[in-house]
């Protein structure tokens, strides 16, 4: 199976095979609602067709993700998958998430991957995936050098950035999201270093709304003397960023910070 999954042509056949089983699953399910319980048996014993190719993909699925063919079908099953399959993913894929979110095809299937998870952490399953974003916070904390490299690439800064909203308020979430707030005046000296700190501001979740609070405070700590730069700069991302910071500590009645930089402003419009 993972051979097929490699091949030039064969992996498109395998991705329609996987849409099809997972319709077939679909069909399962509603006829167990509707009392069939022969056909739903059959369908969905050890997950039905489905869950036979899932598993046989499991196996592979590290090096498939650095596969230019399979890792579109690693893709495909995370997309049609079940939560308790997409953890089996995830779990596979935890001791190498750095290595795979360096990697350009790997940071596709990592990025599909916790956003598809992020997706159950406000349900009635979020205990399960909110415990594995925290142990994937976990990882990205004890290698932070690596994620601040992460940080500054297209799909890094996603991929950790969902992983925060995701563990939050979890431990390893809190403590890997405030390492990486009191890391925003380097990061933002990059692209898409900049694009992660305004994407950590912007960051909404009622059950971490202190924490979320907090963070946004070591933001402003971090980038403290060097506001009215970015506020000046030409760039319009620059200006977007001290506008988005503003507006979130206003919205957090964080009135001294507003007054600090309005001050810096006022100071750096005096300078000769």
């Amino acid at each position: 199976m993972n051979e097929l999954s490699r091949h030039v042509f064969a992996n498109y056949s395998l991705q329609d095979l996987l849409d099809a089983a997972a319709q077939l699953r679909v069909v399962a399910d509603q006829a167990s609602k509707a009392l069939d319980r022969r056909i739903s048996e059959d369908m969905l014993t050890n997950g039905g067709p489905f869950g036979v190719l899932y598993h046989e993909l499991l196996d592979g699925v590290v090096e498939s993700v650095f596969h230019p063919q399979a890792c579109y079908v690693v893709q495909k099953v995370v997309a049609l998958c079940s939560l308790d399959e997409l953890l089996g993913v995830f779990y596979k894929l935890l001791p190498y998430a750095i290595d795979v979110t360096c990697d350009t095809r790997g940071a596709h299937v990592m990025l599909k991957m916790v956003e598809k998870l992020n997706t159950y952490c406000e349900g009635g399953e979020r205990g399960k995936a909110q415990a594995a974003f925290d142990d994937l916070c976990h990882l990205f904390y004890n290698n932070f050098a690596w994620c601040i490299n992460l940080a500054n690439t297209l799909h890094g800064g996603k991929v950790i950035i969902e992983a925060i909203c995701g563990a939050l308020p979890k431990y390893n979430g809190l403590r890997f999201g405030s390492h990486l707030a009191s890391m925003a005046g380097d990061l933002v000296e990059g692209q898409y270093g900049r694009d992660i700190v305004m994407d950590l501001l912007s960051l909404e979740k009622p059950t971490a709304r202190d924490i979320l609070r907090d963070l946004v405070c070591c933001v402003a700590i971090s980038l403290q003397g060097r506001i009215a730069d970015h506020a000046v700069s030409e760039s319009l991302q620059d200006q977007k960023l001290v506008g988005l910071l503003i507006e979130r500590l206003a919205e957090e009645n964080e009135g001294e910070w507003v007054k600090a930089i309005v001050r810096e402003l006022i100071c750096r419009e005096q300078q000769p």
